[in-house]
């Protein structure tokens, strides 16, 4: 945005109830500090993967899925064979792990934790089978492809029980900061199990 003729950035912050909107010339983590919302912030965070949001190491960060899901459509939709297989497969584990949480939360209840450790196996197994299969990165939307993958394979969470298997087709958390980081038409999920 444009203010007395200078680029400027609009930055928000909100809550269910509560909006800040602040305008800054700066882009990265001087405005978010002038902002004084994150420096203090000890609570969830939910934001995209921009990078200079890790700066903030009292909140627990979560991923908002929904730039995810969009990266990984373009995925579907411009890769052939295992690349795209595996990025249908990250994106229904992302919407049924979205929408167990959702009925859950209407029904006032949780969702079942072995539904979402199934949900989790196969995002991850998708993850990190995605990262092997574009690892030759061999040229620029490979190189995304590939950075997608890892990015999620980094940012999502393990189960216990869960490592990954061969794929099939079928809100993340992680703590704050670089070195902090956790590792962390489709067949039936019985194919999948570990």
């Amino acid at each position: 945005m444009r203010v007395d003729g200078h680029l400027a950035w609009l930055h928000s912050a909100s809550t269910p109830t509560d909006v800040l909107l602040t305008v800054h010339r700066r882009r990265g983590t001087a405005a978010m500090d002038d902002a004084g919302v994150l420096p203090a912030f000890t609570g969830v965070a939910v934001h995209d993967a921009w990078a200079p949001y890790d700066t903030y190491t009292d909140a627990v960060h979560a991923l908002r899925n929904a730039h995810e899901l969009r990266e990984l459509v373009y995925v579907v939709d411009t890769a052939t064979g295992q690349v795209a297989d595996l990025a249908g497969q990250a994106i229904d584990a992302l919407r049924q792990l979205n929408r167990l949480t959702v009925t859950a939360r209407a029904d006032g209840s949780q969702p079942d934790p072995a539904d979402l450790a199934e949900q989790t196996h196969l995002l991850r197994s998708a993850v990190v089978f995605g990262a092997e299969a574009t690892a030759d990165r061999t040229d620029k939307l490979h190189r995304k492809r590939h950075a997608l993958f890892v990015r999620l394979r980094d940012d999502a969470p393990t189960t216990s029980a869960s490592s990954p298997t061969r794929p099939c087709r079928s809100t993340t958390t992680r703590p704050s900061g670089p070195s902090a980081r956790r590792n962390s038409g489709s067949s039936s999920p019985a194919a999948c199990a570990p």
